[in-house]
C-alpha cells in the first residue's frame, strides 16, 4: 500500500494490485476456522455477526474519511491503509489464540479436495459465491464509477459508502435475532436476491437519494446473507478440514469478484442497463444454487 501511493504508470499499478490481492484475503480462511474452534455451532451466526460488526465499525468511518482525503491527497489514503493494516497484523500475531490446528496428515489439499468433491451442499454454496461475488463486486467498481459520472461530489460518495457500515453495526444483530426462526438457506437466498436486485433501483433515476436507497437495499441483502453463509459453511465443513473448506470458498468468491471487476466494467461501458439486469439474474442464480443443493439446517439452531 505504501508503494501504491507512489505508483504512476499502469504497469506499476497492475503489479502492485496483483501483489496486494495475493495477500489481502490470506487471513480469511484462518479467521473462519478460528471462530469454528472457539464458538459452538449454536452461537456461530451471532459470532460471525459480531465479527462483521467490528469490521463494519471501521468501514463506517473509513469511506467517510477517504472521501474527504481523496479531495485533498490520495497519498494519505494509502498511508492510512498501510498503517492500520500493520496494526492489525501485530494484534493478530500477538493477541489471538492459536485455535485447534489439524494434524499435518489431514491438513493437505489433496484430501480436502476429495472430500469437497463429495459434498454436494458445499459445492452448491461455492457455486453461489461465484454469482454473489460478481454482484457484490459492483459496489466497489461500477457503483462509484456510476456515481462519479453523475457529477456528484466525492465526499458525498464517502458518506453513502459509510451508510453500509453504520446500518450493519446498528441493525444486523437485531435482524438476525428477529429472523431466527425459519430456513437458514431460505434467508441466505433471500439476501442474495435482495442485494443483487438493489441495482435495479437505478432505473428510477441517478440522484444522490437513489444512490443512498440502492445502498440501503444492498445492505439489507448483505445482512440477511453474510453471517448465515459463514455459519452454514462451518456446518458443512469437516472439523479437521475447516480451514481448507474456508479457503476453497474464498477461491470461489475471488473467481466471482475478479470476473465481476473485469466483466462488470466492460458491460458498464457498453450498457449500464444490461449490467444492472445481469446482477439481478445472478442474485437469483446464487439463491437457486444454495436452496436446491443444500442440507436442511434450521435457522433456530443458530441462536
Amino acid at each position: 500500500m505504501l508503494a501504491f501511493s507512489q505508483a504512476e504508470t499502469l504497469a506499476w499499478m497492475i503489479s502492485l494490485a496483483f501483489l496486494t490481492g495475493l495477500v489481502q484475503e490470506s487471513g480469511n480462511p484462518a479467521t473462519s476456522a478460528l471462530i469454528q474452534d472457539l464458538i459452538p455451532p449454536e452461537h456461530r451466526v451471532n459470532a460471525y455477526a459480531v465479527l462483521r460488526f467490528a469490521v463494519n465499525l471501521g468501514w463506517s468511518l473509513g469511506p467517510a474519511c477517504a472521501g474527504w482525503l481523496a479531495e485533498h491527497s490520495f497519498t494519505w489514503l494509502f498511508l492510512g491503509d498501510a498503517a492500520t493494516s500493520a496494526v492489525f497484523g501485530i494484534i493478530a500475531l500477538f493477541a489471538l489464540p492459536n485455535g485447534n490446528p489439524s494434524p499435518p496428515e489431514k491438513a493437505g489439499w489433496s484430501l480436502a479436495l476429495k472430500d469437497i468433491a463429495t459434498n454436494r451442499a458445499f459445492l452448491g454454496l461455492a457455486a453461489a459465491q461465484v454469482f454473489f461475488a460478481f454482484t457484490f463486486r459492483q459496489m466497489n467498481t461500477t457503483f462509484p464509477l456510476h456515481f462519479d459520472r453523475q457529477g456528484h461530489p466525492l465526499h458525498v460518495y464517502g458518506w453513502i459508502q459509510a451508510m453500509n457500515g453504520v446500518l450493519i453495526c446498528t441493525l444486523e444483530l437485531a435482524l438476525l435475532s428477529f429472523t431466527r426462526k425459519g430456513s437458514m438457506r431460505g434467508f441466505m437466498g433471500l439476501g442474495y436476491a435482495i442485494l443483487a436486485s438493489s441495482y435495479l433501483l437505478f432505473f428510477a433515476g441517478n440522484t444522490v437519494a437513489t444512490f443512498a436507497l440502492v445502498m440501503i437495499v444492498f445492505t439489507l441483502g448483505e445482512m440477511f446473507a453474510f453471517s448465515r453463509q459463514s455459519a452454514y459453511m462451518a456446518h458443512l465443513s469437516r472439523e479437521d478440514m475447516r480451514g481448507r473448506y474456508s479457503g476453497f470458498l474464498s477461491l470461489s468468491w475471488c473467481i466471482g469478484s475478479s470476473t465481476g471487476a473485469v466483466l462488470g466494467l466492460q458491460l458498464y461501458g457498453a450498457s449500464p442497463t444490461i449490467l444492472w439486469m445481469l446482477c439481478s439474474v445472478f442474485g437469483v442464480a446464487a439463491a437457486a444454487c444454495v436452496i436446491t443443493s443444500g442440507r436442511t439446517v434450521p435457522n433456530s439452531q443458530y441462536k
